[in-house]
């Protein structure tokens, strides 16, 4: 109650001050004296033809050239003083303005209702930072410029529901006032004409109060005040003009008679008689000519007529004029009206040419600000169980809904990029409820067609029943995308334990939504009407972010888009020379990745075209990836140290001339170790194929270990690999040579160790929790065959092509399941796990590994001794050449595969760097993509990229 009585006094204040306050005149140009020459010298030149003409405004509602050409002619005929257009007028090249301009005596007025491509006021009213509302007035001034429109409307705050009682304590604030004289001021900035309009407001319960529209003191609880005080606090901001186009559902709850009288007549009145309103007043379009003497006598400047009628308007305003029904001075003043608006607006300056480079800016500064946007917006109102942010994702089975008849792709890959999410598509709720019974999660979005945007009940009777029974036996989210008023035609809401509002259905709003449920990015909107007794103006729940990879542009990192572009050049040039089939490329910053590409195709013929999802064999990348998470593990619970000797923690190494070596050694790649054994060369019979000896086509009790599709190893070949790298003579100088032989050793200490295979283990403690869902060991036991890029055509071993299967000999042999290779993944999971190691151990909400324990694994403990490598990861060079393009900084770390694949990451520039390739396809004697050095050319195009 108390609040009520407050926003009343707050009202009845702001109607004072504009009583009191010097009268406003919007229309002044800071030259004045300049303006009024202009205006009388324009007026003295006009026929009385084209001083009615100056009263009356075209809707152009086509982009056709051929529609176009017939306004020509219509305009020659009545040399209108303005133009509107629409949404799709204003899109369209084909209007030509200039063409118009060159037949008429003063260039026109060009006004657009729409405010296309920007968003809805109930968006920006859920902003809290004024600064962005700042920014969106300036760039939509920037945006008129760029489409040479002088008038826009601005936002319609507020927008609400309830009942007449409820008006003013629910549906108009302070923070509205200010919205909407922040966006006047900022429009103006930019030289731009505002006009305003009363917003369309539908009530719960009919309006009974009796209403005297004649009163000098309207009652506080009826609409006609609260339509009174805002267009009071537009006259008090500043507004240009103001539409008496209002479209309001509480006109069908007056009486028949208030019905009439409440006409955009009426209102003309009211706003210049009780507002002194100095401004322009423009009408709604008008549907016949009947009415058009009638709206200009009651104040209007400014008639909108169609193509259909703007003839008949004029020859009845003509007719008016001739009968001194309309006087020569009420003519004057009218027209005088319209060129001050237009001088004010610039027309008579001749405008600069807007070069490419200005609209590529406009355009980086639109996408910009509509992420921003978005991000500040989207509203959490419900958070029951805290399920938003969604954590412990190795706990959590997530399905997908979509109701409505909209787009939800960019939602439903968003979701994806997370975690696994299973989209349910059916149209029984039966098998709906069936089919969700495995799952702990339902994300259920709201997804309205354009053409249902503006109509209440989007969501329909079967669609309600659905989120009803969903919720009643499921933790549900529930995202709307579209205007929270929504909520309130369902019956209930008590069942679906978070909601969250993203208002809008496009890209931006999707993407940024799937990353807020899953914490990328924090909660910050407010609910900016009362949509239900529970869900009260204001309502917001702030979520902090869980530390997960978030998704945006480059220029929200310190980037330049314009330097990354290059990056495609290069890739596209490196397939046309045929370094590689295809690449898959990421690159993130900050936590934001701002680069994620996919190029080309799985193979030079015939191949499908590469898409963020396909995965890549990671060679070498398993390295870094599976073996030493788990070997840091083991070191932070103190069952290896990096001090210890091999026969301390690997006891067959006792008695062996590799019994000293230490497992710092071993991971530097420092131990004398031999580079490679090549163990599969030992079990080719003399024609060079698998021998019989050792492999088998189908599995057998002894022969169960997979090669490929039809090869099958001995199970206890195993035993051999390991006798052979133990039995090798160690190299005779103590210097840097790569080996993969520890990482035969570390998979079997590993597993004995901790228990379980390396693939489970990296499973289990990994890859669910951080959301890793494509990265697995045998991706053809969870992937399609065509999900997953080849990596050659074997002519020496397996003699078919590999894919699905380790490229790696060695893996192969041990089942495909390797300490030094045969991890599978795609780009963003990568990140993922590089992210967490910038990020210090830490990732989604959890703690991976202790602050510390990163820092000692990535250290050149023997560069001294022209060593550069870490402890698993590979380090900068040390001279000219090595595995980066030399612009990373000494702190950085990553790794390269064999296959084509790389990945580094720089804690100082705070940079994730990912390239996945084939390059081994179909010959592994493919070494172009080395030679060219294309990965690390790109690295350097991304440090070039740096603005800050």
């Amino acid at each position: 109650m108390f609040k009520k009585y407050f926003v009343f006094i707050s009202v009845l204040f702001s109607i004072y001050i504009q009583a009191q306050s010097p009268i406003v005149q919007p229309l002044l140009a800071p030259n004045e004296v300049e303006q009024q020459q202009w205006v009388q010298t324009q007026y003295d030149s006009l026929t009385l033809e084209q001083k009615i003409g100056q009263l009356l405004a075209l809707d152009i509602n086509t982009s056709k050239t051929s529609e176009s050409l017939s306004l020509q002619e219509t305009i020659k005929a009545v040399m209108p003083g303005t133009v509107f257009f629409n949404k799709s007028s204003i899109a369209g090249k084909q209007v030509n303005i200039n063409a118009f301009n060159q037949i008429l005596p003063i260039p026109l007025l060009v006004a657009s209702e729409t405010m296309a491509n920007f968003p809805a006021s109930g968006t920006l009213a859920a902003l809290k930072d004024e600064t962005l509302m700042q920014r969106a007035a300036s760039h939509w001034g920037k945006h008129l410029e760029l489409k040479n429109i002088h008038l826009s409307f601005i936002p319609k705050f507020p927008a609400s529901y309830g009942s007449s009682v409820e008006l003013i304590s629910e549906i108009y604030t302070l923070k509205d006032i200010e919205n909407t004289r922040l966006f006047i001021k900022n429009l103006h900035s930019k030289n731009k004409l505002s006009c305003g309009e009363f917003t369309k407001v539908a009530y719960k319960a009919p309006i009974s109060t009796e209403v005297d529209l004649d009163a000098e003191l309207l009652s506080f609880v009826s609409p006609e005040f609260m339509i009174l005080n805002y267009y009071a606090e537009l006259v008090n901001g500043g507004v240009s003009a103001i539409s008496t186009s209002y479209k309001n559902q509480f006109l069908s709850a007056l009486s028949n008679d208030n019905h009439r009288k409440f006409s955009q007549s009426w209102l003309a009145n009211t706003i210049k008689n009780k507002l002194d309103f100095q401004g322009l007043l423009i009408s709604g379009s008008i549907k016949t000519e009947d009415n058009a003497l009638a709206l200009l006598l009651s104040g209007h400047h400014i008639l909108r007529c169609s193509p259909k009628n703007i003839s008949t308007v004029f020859t009845t305003l003509k007719t008016a004029f001739e009968t001194a029904t309309i006087s020569e001075e009420y003519l004057e003043k009218g027209v005088k009206k319209v060129l001050m608006a237009k001088f004010k607006a610039g027309i008579q300056n001749e405008k600069p040419q807007i070069e490419a480079a200005q609209i590529d800016t406009f355009l980086l500064e639109n996408k910009l600000l509509n992420e921003d946007i978005a991000e500040n917006a989207i509203t959490l109102i419900k958070n029951n169980k805290d399920l938003v942010p969604v954590r412990d994702l190795g706990q959590k089975k997530i399905a997908y809904l979509s109701l409505g008849e909209g787009t939800n792709n960019h939602f439903i890959n968003s979701l994806k990029w997370y975690t696994k999410v299973d989209e349910i598509e059916t149209t029984m709720l039966d098998e709906i409820l069936d089919k969700l019974k495995s799952y702990n999660l339902v994300v259920i979005g709201l997804h309205p067609s354009n053409s249902a945007l503006n109509k209440s009940n989007q969501f329909s009777a079967k669609h309600k029943t659905w989120l009803y029974e969903i919720s009643r036996q499921h933790n549900v989210v529930l995202t709307v995308f579209t205007n929270p008023a929504e909520l309130s035609n369902l019956a209930t809401l008590t069942n679906t334990e978070s909601i969250v509002v993203s208002y809008e259905n496009g890209r931006t709003f999707q993407e940024k939504a799937a990353q807020v449920i899953f914490g990328a990015i924090s909660t910050k909107g407010i609910l900016p009407i009362k949509v239900t007794d529970e869900f009260a103006r204001g309502t917001s729940f702030q979520t902090n972010s869980l530390s997960r990879l978030s998704y945006g542009l480059p220029e929200k990192v310190g980037l330049q888009s314009s330097k990354l572009k290059k990056i495609d050049s290069v890739v596209n040039q490196a397939i046309k020379n045929e370094i590689m089939p295809g690449a898959q490329l990421l690159i993130a910053r900050k936590g934001k990745v701002v680069y994620h590409k996919s190029f080309g195709k799985t193979k030079y013929k015939n191949g499908d075209s590469i898409n963020n999802h396909h995965l890549y064999d990671l060679a070498s990348l398993t390295k870094i990836l599976a073996t030493l998470p788990m070997v840091m593990k083991l070191e932070e619970e103190k069952k290896i140290g990096l001090r210890q000797t091999l026969q301390q923690f690997y006891p067959p190494a006792k008695d062996t001339n590799k019994k000293d070596i230490t497992l710092l050694e071993m991971l530097t790649h420092y131990g004398r170790l031999s580079p490679w054994i090549p163990f599969y060369l030992y079990t080719l019979d003399s024609l060079k194929k698998p021998s019989k000896e050792f492999y088998r086509t189908k599995p057998m009790p002894d022969f169960s270990t997979k090669v490929v599709g039809n090869l099958y190893i001995r199970n206890d070949y195993k035993d051999s690999i390991r006798e052979r790298i133990l039995k090798t003579k160690l190299r005779k100088r103590k210097e840097y040579r790569y080996s993969d032989l520890p990482y035969y050793i570390l998979k079997e200490v590993i597993e004995k160790k901790l228990g379980d295979p390396l693939d489970m283990l990296t499973q289990k403690t990994l890859y669910k929790s951080i959301g890793a869902n494509y990265t697995t060991y045998k991706p053809l036991e969870k992937f399609p065959r065509n999900r997953i890029v080849p990596s050659e055509d074997d002519t020496y071993y397996r003699h078919q092509v590999i894919q699905g299967y380790v490229h790696d000999m060695g893996a192969a042999m041990q089942g495909g399941v390797g300490g030094h290779a045969g991890l599978f993944s795609n780009a963003n999971d990568i990140a993922k796990i590089m992210q967490m190691y910038l990020w210090e151990g830490y990732y989604g909400g959890k703690r991976y590994f202790k602050t510390g324990t990163i820092d000692r694994f990535n250290k050149c403990y023997f560069c001294k001794n022209d060593n550069r490598r870490g402890v698993g990861f590979d380090k900068p060079q040390l001279v000219e050449k090595g595995p980066t393009c030399g612009c990373v900084s000494m702190k950085s770390f990553g790794h390269s595969g064999f296959t084509g694949t790389y990945t580094w990451a720089d804690p100082e520039k705070e940079i994730v760097y990912v390239f996945l390739s084939n390059r081994t396809f179909p010959t592994s004697q493919n070494r172009k993509l080395i030679k060219e050095g294309t990965r690390t050319q790109i690295q350097q195009l991304i440090y070039d990229a740096i603005s800050e």
